[in-house]
């Protein structure tokens, strides 16, 4: 459930059958992450922590067996 509220996820649940996985992501970090922990989500997803490492340049040079 990509950009679920709570509130909705919570709806959702309630549809949950056995042998289905719930997944909740999107707009999720760490000021709001206690919302999304509802009995019945499988798994949290969280893109911000992308975010946060610096980037880093990094190449990949690949030789032949002749050079």
């Amino acid at each position: 459930m990509d950009n679920f509220k709570p509130e909705k996820i919570l709806e959702a649940i309630n549809l949950k059958t056995s042998g289905m996985t719930f997944e909740v992501s999107g707009g999720i970090d760490e000021s709001n992450f206690d919302s999304y922990l509802i009995k019945g989500v499988d798994y949290i997803s969280i893109g911000s922590i992308t975010f946060w490492p610096k980037k880093v340049d990094l190449s990949l040079k690949i030789r032949s067996k002749n050079d």
